[in-house]
């Protein structure tokens, strides 16, 4: 979903610009693509590569609603 963020992001700002109103919503779904992986990881089956790759992408995934929490303020 980050990538559709980001595309919500780039036209919203092309046709006016962006305000804080979007930002419960992105936040939102990241949180939900956040809960997604943690459900993954718990998969005892799961390849240790796969698993060493899914558990950086959710750490980026939690910087990201970070830095959104932070504009917020």
């Amino acid at each position: 979903m980050s990538t559709v963020h980001r595309t919500i992001i780039s036209i919203r700002s092309l046709f006016g610009g962006l305000d804080e109103s979007i930002l419960p919503g992105l936040i939102d779904g990241e949180n939900r693509n956040v809960n997604a992986y943690l459900k993954t990881l718990d998969r005892p089956d799961l390849n240790p590569d796969v698993r060493n790759l899914l558990q950086h992408q959710r750490l980026r995934i939690d910087a990201a609603i970070k830095r959104m929490e932070g504009l917020k303020d």
